[in-house]
């Protein structure tokens, strides 16, 4: 038996523990792949230029959708999912962190950020308990406000909206360039932002930031201007102490946004809604108005006066009724009007009125909630800027009421004039005139010219029959309504004390409904996010560390370790990019943070013989090529044998809990971590002549080899190794079912 057959021979004897499921081809070639903490689902960044991101299902690495960049030449830096597994985080070199719902790939929201974001993290905290162990706040908006009835299916809240919040407190942690670190409640609402308000990172790139456990500590890999590594912990003590006031806040936020989305649709749909028909109505009148200006013969107003009171138009009111305007076109417009004011009106009352009225709750329960000062204050919850907003809510609400006057009034009169001047067509052509035409209400068309004709040629304007539209611009309305006469209203005007009051809620006349939305919309932000300035400056630097000098990261990854009597432990583990012929080098770090200090800890880790028995596992020489997180404290490490005769690659699964006090004194020698390792989690990958990247997920129990850019190789942890399997797998063409599967993904995308 030759060198290699006994080296098969006795790898078969070792990683019962992991069982190959299967190898496959992936659609694409691929950079990194971030495993689902609750799915079958991984998600992977193209290779080719990476912006793109690909979500593909466990079973034959089935492409699910392809995620786009949001402008052109934006790469992706980082991604991470959410601790339940139903939205992405993206970071994107334009300045931007994407939220994306997993199932259809739909962007949530979108962050801008001050810099570019390097590295994404998203973990739970513990129980969301209140400082004193009070329930502060109960949300009753289920049960006292009505749905909200669908746009149209495509235009619904993404149910991943519903379920972000479900599972406990979450925070996402944006790192990145010119001290940028960021930390979002549920990965939504900025809740610290501690590049802006502390000033003691601006020289230094954020590699990668964590929270523990219980949310006390943000635990940041730090590289200086000269490329010095340096590990920093920064004591957040109300993202932990008040833990219960931030969700209460965040909540109505998620409810907020998901209501303005709400609106969004609202006005997308009356947006297309809106017809120009009345606007080339306008457009023929006004030319009829300068012509009879010019030959010095009347007004518009004067002839249609003199047609609805006597029945006989003047000659070239006639002709242009027959002429320009037209008996068709007059039905068209009549049909048209029908439809439009049906739409927009309830697209307005049922759907946006019914959103806006939701905010303007929400908005009251935030405004009392900020004058609970020792509770909601504490966190930076400000009275003003939310009474603010809740005044910008009501001018909207205020809007939409006048835009349901105008809607109501001009279905009202603009159609008895249409009608009016189709049935004086069809007369002038001798045409019959319906029975349904007969019972126009001439007042209505009398109220219809005085609105719309009287004084506008004295004093140069134009005529606009269309008035719905300009409240859709965002711009300054053109054509203001008429004051209403109010004898309350004029009384609340002449008395300053009352005029004045922060409890009166203004109309703003001149603004459109776009202006006024927009304008609610910054309010808001503004409001809800005014917590995160008071949270930062309450941020401390506890300790820092130097990990090591002028050194390139090939892999970063942070995470908290098991808390243990108070002692919350938070673990950093990076590995150098080996350039020059050198090899690259695994380093653990491990920070024990205590109340008032912490404890440091730091070692280079290396993977000598495997177990405990040589005989088993002869090979004592290996490469580090990559590692992962898997679960709790525990990584998976891929490993290129080296030594004579031993050519595979390994993969191994360590604890480091095994790590004695002895191994994490060692500063200056690395420690054998490979007799740590159990032989029934030591897999050597047969038949693999190249493996770039492992990725592992502990939840799913679960991990994967990139064999090159597309071929992946699938692993189970925990499962019996069975040889025959395992022969029958690898004897299947893999290239082909992949390629078979990639080619059906595409042709369901």
């Amino acid at each position: 038996m030759d060198t290699n057959e006994l080296n098969t021979s006795r790898c078969s004897k070792l990683g019962t523990g992991i069982k190959q499921l299967d190898e496959k081809l992936a659609a694409s070639e691929m950079r990194e792949m971030i495993w689902s903490p609750k799915m079958d689902l991984v998600a992977a960044i193209g290779l080719a230029d990476l912006s793109e991101v690909v979500l593909y299902r466990l079973h034959a690495l089935k492409k699910m959708w392809t995620f786009s960049p949001p402008t052109e030449g934006a790469k992706v830096t980082s991604l991470v999912w959410d601790p339940i597994g139903k939205c992405i985080a993206l970071a994107y070199t334009n300045n931007q962190v994407i939220i994306l719902a997993v199932e259809k790939a739909t962007v949530l929201y979108t962050h801008s950020t001050s810099s570019v974001p390097r590295k994404l993290t998203w973990l739970s905290v513990g129980e969301a308990n209140h400082h004193g162990n009070i329930s502060c706040f109960k949300d009753e908006s289920e049960h006292m406000l009505p749905k909200l009835p669908p746009i149209q299916r495509e235009t619904e809240m993404d149910p991943s909206f519903k379920m972000i919040n479900r599972e406990g407190l979450n925070y996402l942690v944006v790192s990145g360039d010119a001290g940028l670190l960021n930390i979002y409640v549920y990965g939504l609402l900025l809740i610290a932002s501690i590049d802006k308000d502390t000033g003691r990172l601006q020289e230094k790139t954020v590699c990668s930031s964590c929270l523990t456990n219980s949310g006390s500590h943000l635990v940041s890999v730090l590289e200086d201007s000269v490329g010095d590594i340096y590990l920093s912990a920064l004591k957040t003590n109300l993202l932990s102490n008040r833990r219960e006031e931030i969700r209460t806040i965040a909540d109505k936020f998620v409810k907020i946004i998901s209501l303005l989305e709400h609106c969004d649709a609202s006005i997308t749909k009356m947006t297309e809604a809106w017809e120009d028909g009345l606007l080339e109505l306008d457009r023929k009148l006004n030319h009829f108005s300068t012509q009879k200006q010019l030959a010095g013969e009347g007004t518009v107003l004067n002839d249609f006066l003199e047609l609805l009171l006597f029945g006989t138009p003047s000659e070239e009111l006639k002709v242009f009724l027959t002429d320009t305007i037209t008996e068709r076109g007059m039905k068209k417009l009549g049909v048209t009007l029908q439809t439009y004011y049906k739409t927009m009106q309830e697209l307005l009352t049922i759907n946006m009125q019914g959103a806006v009225e939701a905010i303007f709750y929400h908005l009251n329960d935030l405004h009392g909630l900020s004058q609970w000062t020792d509770t909601f204050g504490i966190i930076g919850l400000n009275t003003d800027s939310v009474a603010s907003a809740l005044h910008a809510c009501a001018s909207l609400r205020l809007k939409i009421n006048e835009m349901q006057g105008l809607l109501s009034n001009g279905n009202k009169n603009l159609k008895s004039f249409s009608y009016w001047l189709y049935t004086v067509i069809l007369r002038i052509s001798n045409l019959p005139v319906p029975d349904y035409y007969a019972s126009i209400d001439y007042s209505d068309v009398a109220d219809f010219l005085n609105d719309n004709f009287k004084g506008l040629e004295d004093h140069g304007s134009h005529i606009r029959l269309e008035r719905v539209g300009q409240y859709l611009k965002d711009a300054d309305l053109t054509c203001q309504p008429k004051p209403a006469d109010h004898s309350l209203w004029n009384t609340f005007q002449s008395c300053p004390n009352l005029s004045d009051s922060k409890f009166m809620f203004k109309a703003q006349p001149t603004k459109s409904l776009i202006q006024l939305y927009k304008q609610l919309s910054g309010q808001l932000l503004e409001a809800l996010t005014t917590p995160s300035v008071t949270i930062a400056k309450e941020v401390e630097i506890q300790t820092t560390h130097k990990l090591i000098g002028k050194c390139e990261l090939q892999k970063l990854r942070q995470f908290p370790g098991k808390d243990n009597n108070g002692i919350q432990n938070m673990y950093s583990i990076y590995l150098t990019d080996g350039k020059d012929n050198s090899e690259s080098r695994l380093f653990v770090t491990k920070l024990a943070l205590l109340n008032h200090g912490s404890e440091f800890y730091k070692t280079e880790l290396i993977f000598g013989l495997l177990g405990q028995d040589e005989d088993l596992y002869p090979c004592q020489q290996h490469r580090i090529v990559d590692f992962d997180y898997y679960q709790d404290e525990e990584i998976v490490v891929l490993l290129q044998q080296k030594m004579e005769g031993y050519k595979s690659f390994v993969t191994v699964r360590l604890s480091l809990e095994s790590l004695t006090s002895q191994d994490w004194a060692r500063t200056n020698e690395a420690v054998e971590a490979g007799k740590y390792v159990s032989p029934s989690y030591i897999k050597v990958l047969q038949n693999a002549f190249n493996a770039v990247q492992i990725s592992a997920s502990g939840k799913r129990d679960i991990s994967s080899v990139m064999l090159s850019n597309r071929r992946v190789r699938l692993f189970i942890f925990d499962g019996e190794d069975d040889s025959d399997e395992e022969g029958e797998s690898m004897s299947q063409d893999p290239s082909a079912s992949a390629d078979d599967d990639a080619i059906s993904s595409d042709k369901e995308n």
